[in-house]
């Protein structure tokens, strides 16, 4: 086909041919960014929400989770605490032979002393023997046992008082 037109008018024509070109490829680019978010906004909120429902259960895990690690907690302490208790229980109790072993090296005159010590824990009573130079160190040593508060029974054997000098002795006493 033969174009008769003037130049002009065919340039005309042309770009009025290109503009709807445009047009027609812009409208098809348009219609297929609307289609694909009309496709994604669903797929976008699904996605939320299956999100959102995770996170949902993750958080109910965790709480679960700290509540028996709580209460593991708890019971541990409460074990602890059970022992600690026995413990004090035991060791208010307790006899501290230290404090006994003090007292008793602070009640011994000089040039007396001691070569034997027992003690007996169901009686709670101490045996003692020891070298004495004469009977006078050997009576103040039993007066300093029986003026001390936490010894009771002091007893010192009548075969003690025999020899006048070089006195190997026996006594025993209870600890209050």
């Amino acid at each position: 086909m033969i174009n008769l037109l003037p130049p002009k008018e065919k340039e005309i024509l042309l770009q009025e041919k290109k503009i709807r070109e445009i047009l027609i490829l812009g409208t098809m680019i348009g219609l297929f960014l609307l289609f694909v978010s009309l496709v994604l906004v669903p797929i976008k909120i699904d996605l939320d929400g299956k999100l959102l429902f995770q996170e949902t259960i993750l958080i109910q895990k965790e709480k679960q989770f700290k509540a028996s690690e709580i209460e593991n907690l708890e019971k541990e302490v409460a074990s602890l605490n059970k022992v600690l208790l026995e413990l004090n229980s035991v060791y208010k109790d307790k006899l501290y032979f230290t404090s006994v072993l003090k007292t008793i090296s602070e009640q011994i005159p000089e040039g007396l002393y001691l070569t034997n010590l027992s003690y007996k824990r169901d009686t709670a009573s101490i045996d003692i023997s020891g070298f004495s130079p004469d009977r006078n160190t050997l009576t103040k040593f039993k007066e300093n046992l029986e003026r001390e508060p936490n010894f009771a029974e002091v007893f010192f054997p009548p075969s003690n008082w025999v020899e006048p000098l070089n006195i190997n002795f026996l006594a025993s006493f209870k600890i209050k």
